[in-house]
């Protein structure tokens, strides 16, 4: 017999006591392995320039250790950054979770990424507060922004060496050389060196 999902509340319980964080999806615990050090330095990088960039605003930039809540689909995750644009909001019973994000950023991996850009965006995009998606992608200097814009569509732009990001959401630049400065990235795997991981 399939053991029944669980609930958000069961969730924070384990949450409490565990030694690893886990996002809770689909009514599941799914573990969060460490990532590589360009992975951590790019975390890093983008939240000084976010929080630069943002220091005149009403605004804040969290790390990666803040939950988020998804209150349309009753989960939890843990973006690798979070900018909360006015009073910070949390879950009304369990309040360890913001729920209003105005941007989310994902630094890509080669395991998470079809992920980050596909149904974790789906979920992310439920959230009535989300203004724009980062994804930072840890090979090569891209970043690349998903915006909604007054109709609710979600419109795509991309910044590579060189250039600057401008979201609009937040009337920001983000200089993509700041947020690669010092990174020893590491080549793309081949396709089929990604089949044998």
């Amino acid at each position: 017999m399939p053991r029944p999902p669980l609930r958000y509340a069961d969730y924070l319980d384990l949450e409490a006591t565990a030694e690893l964080r886990s996002e809770f999806l689909d009514g599941e615990l799914w573990a969060m392995s460490g990532g590589t050090a360009a992975h951590a330095q790019l975390i890093s990088n983008t939240t000084v320039v976010m929080s630069l960039a943002l220091r005149e605003r009403p605004c804040r930039v969290f790390s990666e250790s803040l939950r988020v809540y998804l209150p349309a689909r009753d989960e939890g995750t843990y973006p690798d950054i979070k900018v909360v644009c006015g009073p910070t909001e949390y879950h009304p019973a369990h309040p360890v979770a913001v729920i209003n994000p105005a941007l989310l950023v994902e630094v890509l991996s080669d395991g998470t990424e079809p992920f980050d850009r596909g149904d974790k965006f789906a979920r992310y995009r439920t959230l009535a507060s989300l203004q724009a998606y980062l994804l930072v992608d840890p090979h090569t200097p891209r970043l690349e922004l998903y915006e909604r814009n007054a109709e609710g569509t979600w419109l795509y732009s991309v910044a590579e060496a060189g250039q600057r990001l401008l979201p609009r959401a937040l009337s920001i630049t983000l200089p993509v050389d700041e947020v690669y400065r010092d990174v020893e990235r590491t080549p793309r795997p081949s396709p089929a060196e990604r089949a044998q991981r």
